[in-house]
């Protein structure tokens, strides 16, 4: 009963409440009277996707992720990571503070909302991992991962855990996770990605499954065949292989609208615009 339509991953079919459109309009035009003197603006920000690093690669990288009510995500990353060139003591994991996400309107156009999201209670295994320094920028929360010493010719692995509060989706049809189990931002190749993930006791994953995507931005937007998986109660546990260099592995879920209990407000509606 809480089946859902399966949606291609990045697209999501969305209306917005006739008074919420005429509040947005008239407010969206005494906002951007300033930027008209100024030159205007341009609010989209790139992805960010280092070059390419042939130093090292991850041979093995797992991640567990517990998914709340509120659309809170308590996740934990076990990063191996084997060094071949260069001089080097640790890695970067960045994380998106800020995406948007495309989607068809009612008029059949592609349209793009910006999300925000927020990192709490990070925190790291200190038998195996240090952090030399963490800060944000264009959007994203950086950490730089450390072990003492050069690291060349020897595998590391790197343990921490955080909680990633997910925004509402601002749509009135539907609740859903888009989530990047790995993002495209690694600037290597990963051989083995395992996953676990715990949905909520009355989801209902086993009768309405997740769709998993594989690949860069913007290049694949078809359910993966290289993600394997095994579903027990509410929990998805899985697998893929040999993600290259830019590539990403992502898990999309629709529930019923008002399953989540994370809900915004018209006034943070009109802060995620400007």
């Amino acid at each position: 009963k809480n089946a859902q339509p399966k949606l291609r991953v990045l697209f999501y079919r969305s209306k917005m409440t006739k008074s919420k459109k005429i509040l947005l309009f008239i407010l969206t035009i005494i906002l951007c009277l300033p930027l008209m003197f100024m030159g205007g603006c341009n609010s989209k920000v790139d992805i960010y996707l280092p070059e390419e690093d042939s130093g090292y690669y991850i041979s093995n990288y797992v991640v567990d992720i517990v998914v709340g009510k509120d659309k809170k995500l308590s996740v934990t990353e076990s990063i191996t990571a084997y060094f071949e060139t260069g001089v080097s003591n640790g890695i970067y994991r960045y994380i998106p503070l800020t995406q948007t996400v495309g989607y068809y309107g009612n008029d059949g156009k592609l349209k793009e909302k910006n999300y925000s999201s927020s990192i709490s209670n990070f925190s790291y295994n200190k038998n195996t991992t240090s952090i030399y320094q963490s800060f944000e920028e264009n959007g994203y929360q950086f950490y730089a991962l450390k072990r003492t010493g050069n690291l060349v010719n020897k595998s590391y692995t790197f343990d921490f855990s955080y909680d990633y509060q997910m925004p509402d989706d601002r749509d009135d049809n539907i609740d859903f996770l888009y989530y990047n189990i790995i993002g495209t931002g690694w600037d290597t190749s990963i051989k083995n990605v395992d996953f676990t993930i715990e949905f909520p006791s009355d989801s209902n994953i086993s009768l309405n499954e997740p769709d998993f995507y594989v690949g860069r931005l913007g290049k694949n937007n078809n359910i993966s065949s290289r993600v394997t998986y095994l579903i027990e109660d509410n929990t998805v546990k899985g697998n893929c292989k040999n993600l290259e260099y830019g590539e990403a592995l992502t898990v999309y879920h629709g529930f019923e609208d008002g399953y989540f209990t994370n809900k915004s407000n018209i006034i943070w509606d009109i802060v995620i615009l400007i």
